[in-house]
C-alpha cells in the first residue's frame, strides 16, 4: 500500500519504512535517528540540537558504542566517534528537533568535552566559539563538566583550556 501512495506521489520515501507526506519538510535528525537508534546525537549536531550554534552542520556527528556498527547507507551522511560502553550514556537526553520530534542528543558539559576529546577532529573556528560560548554561558554547569572530563580520562586538557578562557 506504501509502494502505491509513493508510486502515486502522495508519500515520499525517507529511508527503509519512513514515509513523509511531500508536502512537509522533513526532519532529516529525525529520520536518521530513526533508521538507527544506537547512536547519539554528538559534537557539532548537538550544539544545533541544544540551540548554541545557529549553523545546520553539513553532516552530522553522532556518537556510537565500540563494536557498534552504522549502516554504510548511513555512514555516507554521517561523522562517527566511538566510546567504551560506559561513557556512551553519560550526558544523554532527549530533545526536540527543530520540528518537535524527540532524538537522543548530549548536554552541552559532555558536547564541550567531546569537543576538546577530539579536537584535531573538530573545525578550529566552531572549536574556539564554542568553548568562548561556554564560557560566558550563565548557564554553564562547571562541575557537571569536571565530573564527565574526569570520567572521561580528560581532566588535565579541560581544565588547561578553561584555564585561558575563564
Amino acid at each position: 500500500m506504501l509502494g502505491r501512495y509513493v508510486s502515486a506521489g502522495l508519500l515520499e520515501r525517507v529511508g527503509r519504512g519512513l514515509y513523509t507526506s511531500v508536502d512537509s519538510l522533513p526532519d532529516e535528525i529525525f529520520a536518521l535517528s530513526k533508521r538507527n537508534e544506537k547512536m547519539v546525537f554528538s559534537h557539532a549536531t548537538a550544539l544545533f540540537l541544544l540551540g548554541k550554534s545557529e549553523r545546520t552542520p553539513f553532516n552530522h556527528y553522532v556518537t556510537v558504542k565500540s563494536g557498534d556498527t552504522i549502516p554504510v547507507s548511513l555512514r555516507q551522511d554521517l561523522i562517527c566517534f566511538y566510546v567504551k560502553d560506559e561513557l556512551f550514556d553519560l550526558g544523554r537526553m532527549d530533545i526536540a528537533t527543530q520540528f518537535g520530534n524527540i532524538v537522543p542528543c548530549y548536554n552541552i558539559e559532555r558536547t564541550i568535552c567531546d569537543f576538546i576529546r577530539n579536537r584535531r577532529r573538530m573545525d578550529d573556528e566552531l572549536f574556539l566559539s564554542t568553548i568562548k560560548a561556554y564560557a560566558v554561558d550563565k548557564s554553564r554547569n562547571l562541575s557537571r563538566l569536571g565530573e564527565y572530563a574526569q570520567r572521561m580520562g580528560i581532566e588535565e586538557k579541560v581544565n588547561k583550556i578553561l584555564e585561558v578562557i575563564l
